[in-house]
């Protein structure tokens, strides 16, 4: 173990803190439009529950 080095060996761990969108079920999206309209609403939505 390096010093510095925290813990144990965390590889292939799933941290939702660290990403929000990790879980959720995958969504299919007719443009890429519609894709960026549906990221921006997540991002909203998560600074409101920030706020």
């Amino acid at each position: 173990m390096n010093s510095g080095e925290g813990g144990g060996d965390q590889r292939g761990k799933n941290h939702s803190d660290d990403n929000p969108f990790i879980g959720r079920p995958r969504t299919k999206f007719a443009t890429v439009e519609e894709e960026r309209d549906y990221l921006k609403a997540q991002v909203e939505y998560r600074i409101t529950l920030a706020a």
